[in-house]
Formats: structure tokens, C-alpha cells, sequence
């Protein structure tokens, strides 16, 4: 076991031991009137603990489970879920191929950490749009739509919100998926040049984002248009949390903002940009129920995570075996971070 201490972002590893049996450590080099803080790193047989600074939380990586997702050159796949108790979530495979568009259902246990599958795939209509350009996120409230089904049209609770560029018009796109395909399709002018979309739920303002290359549009929770804003560059991928809002941009950089609102609803956004280590490119984001920030950065094949502050407070290493340029990440309602790998591999961590 380590101890590493922080002072004014330096780390410093004051405290180490093989005793399983030692529980006390007084850190005897304090000196002076400046803020300090600590992490302990634990390694147990081939399994590797490490502390968040500034909480008591652990993140264990605990499990690597394969599924029978296998992507493909210009596939994508993502990962999104849903709250179900307090023991578990449900996690949802997103995947938009080439020929087919199918999703499979995971649950998530807290206690163990494993991953298992429920129920068969089941096929998504969502044919027309770019692969490259989708992304999906759960509503943040009850949306009802209108759908039409054989026996007629009815009113359905939205499932999951899809975005993407359509290949038939080149339109940006908002499919809110109920129980049967959905008429209340949304439709904007894609600006130009934008190849990707970035959808996010506010899940305390009720508020859909919908970003797509630098416009960024605002949603209430019956998918009416509220305002448009212009963000700092083409957007990769966008996690709004509470009165923050976090984007990486094409090229890798990450930026954050504040967001000013009057009755709830925005007016402005401070974005600055958020450094990272050097040759850090992350291209897919989560935020966690507490406010953190899990960036999956492919290029150095590790997660950094940030609070909701915007300050940094550790990386996780993935294994270097693994290819995560096409992957995703996902925070399951507090159970587990999980990270997806161009093989169809989800690793696990978890408090």
C-alpha cells in the first residue's frame, strides 16, 4: 500500500508497506498554512485499488466481461443505462453498423462488479443515419410521443433519445425512441461541415442538448426548442451536469463551462479550456452521479478523472493490450464506470 500526498498539484509518495495489518499512518511533514491532499494506492495479488483525491471513494477494477458486439470498420457503439435499484443499473449496448442497428441490454451488479447479459437483441430502426455521427442518452424525465403502430397512432414513453445526421438530407436529427417507432422526429439544418452529434439529458433542469459540429441547441422535456448557442469548436462528444456542461471537440480537447440560466433555462456558458497530461486525446466522456468527469482517452489508453469542479484527480490505467479508439464510456448511476474497447470488451470499475 501507498500513500501519495498533493501540495499545490505536486504528488509525492510519503508512505509505503507490504503489512496488511498496519491501519495507521500520521503524516509527521506537514509544515505551513497550504491545503494538502491524499490518495492511497493499495495492490491486493493481481488487483490494483486506488482513491479518488479529495473523497473516501475507492474504484476498484474489477471485471473484463466480452460480449458478442464486433465492431466493425466504420461502426459505432455506445453505451448509455438507466437507474434500476439501488443494487444494480441497466446498461444498454448501442450499436450502429453497417447493415443492421441493434441494441443489447446488460445488468450491472454494485456488490460484485459483474456484468451480465438480459434478454436477445433487439433491432433498432435507425438505418438512416451516418454511423460516424450518432449518439444516444436517456430522456430526463417522462417524454411522451406520438407513435404509429398497425392498429393505429397512441401516446408512448420515450426510451432512449438517439441523435445523428441523416444520410437521405444530411439534417440533424432527434429520434425519441418509445415502444414502437416515434413520429415526433425532430429535424434542424446541419451546420456545415459538422460530422458528428452529441445528445445529453439535464436531468435536474429536465432539458435535452443536442449538439451538432459548433451549435448546440437546447430542448425541454417535450423536445421543444428553447434556444440555440455556438460552442468553442465541432463537438465529439457533451455531458451536461446540473449548472456545468463538458465537451471534447474533434480534434481532442476538452473544454468546460458554467451555464447561467433564468428559470432554469440558459443564457449563457463560460467555456475555458480543461489541460490535460501531455499527448492526452480523449474522444468520449461520462459523468457520474457525484458531478465526476471520466474522459476515456484512447491515445494513452487511460481514464482521467476530474470532479465537478473542473480539477483533476486521478487516471486509471486500462490494459495495454486493448484498442479503445472506437470505444465508449459510461457512468451507471453511481454502481460502476464502464469502459467499452474496439473488441466488444466492457471493463469494469467500481466503488
Amino acid at each position: 500500500m501507498e500513500v501519495i500526498r498533493s501540495v499545490q498539484g505536486e504528488e509525492m509518495v510519503i508512505y509505503g508497506t507490504d503489512d496488511p495489518r498496519r491501519r495507521t499512518f500520521v503524516d509527521t511533514g506537514l509544515v505551513g498554512n497550504v491545503e494538502y491532499a491524499y490518495r492511497i494506492r493499495s495492490f491486493l495479488l493481481d488487483t490494483s485499488i486506488e482513491s479518488v483525491m479529495r473523497s473516501s471513494g475507492f474504484w476498484l477494477n474489477t471485471t473484463s466481461s466480452a460480449t458478442d458486439v464486433k465492431p466493425a470498420s466504420g461502426d459505432i457503439t455506445l453505451l448509455y443505462g438507466v437507474n434500476s435499484n439501488p443494487s444494480s443499473s441497466v446498461v444498454y449496448i448501442y450499436h450502429h453498423g453497417s447493415l443492421v442497428t441493434r441494441e443489447r441490454r446488460l445488468s450491472t451488479s454494485r456488490f460484485s462488479g459483474t456484468i451480465s447479459r438480459s434478454g436477445a437483441p433487439v433491432e433498432r430502426d435507425d438505418r438512416d443515419l451516418r454511423s460516424e455521427s450518432v449518439s444516444v442518452d436517456t430522456p430526463p424525465s417522462d417524454i411522451e410521443v406520438m407513435v404509429s403502430t398497425p392498429l393505429g397512432d397512441f401516446r408512448s414513453i420515450v426510451q432512449v433519445l438517439i441523435a445523428g445526421i441523416s444520410d437521405s438530407d444530411g439534417q440533424t436529427v432527434l429520434v425519441p425512441h418509445g415502444s414502437s417507432p416515434a413520429r415526433d422526429v425532430k429535424r434542424w439544418p446541419n451546420p456545415e461541415g459538422a460530422t458528428r452529434t452529441a445528445v445529453s439529458s439535464d436531468r435536474f433542469a429536465f432539458l435535452i442538448y443536442v449538439a451538432s459540429g459548433r451549435t448546440l441547441r437546447v430542448l425541454d422535456d417535450r423536445l421543444n426548442e428553447v434556444d440555440t448557442f455556438q460552442l468553442p469548436a465541432p463537438v465529439q462528444d457533451l455531458e451536461v451536469h446540473g449548472e456545468s456542461v463538458w465537451m471534447i471537440d474533434r480534434d481532442g480537447n476538452v473544454y468546460r463551462a458554467n451555464i447561467s440560466a433564468v428559470n432554469r433555462i440558459p443564457i449563457a456558458f463560460d467555456w475555458s479550456p480543461v489541460t490535460l497530461a501531455a499527448g492526452a486525446r480523449p474522444h468520449a466522456l461520462s459523468n457520474g452521479v457525484s458531478g465526476q468527469i471520466f474522459l476515456l482517452d484512447p491515445t494513452l489508453r487511460e481514464v482521467h478523472v476530474f470532479n465537478v469542479d473542473g480539477d483533476y484527480e486521478t487516471t486509471w490505467i486500462l490494459p495495454k493490450n486493448r484498442d479503445f479508439t472506437n470505444g465508449d464510456i459510461h457512468a451507471a448511476s453511481g454502481t460502476s464506470v464502464l469502459v467499452l474497447d474496439d473488441g466488444g470488451t466492457i471493463h469494469s470499475f467500481r466503488p
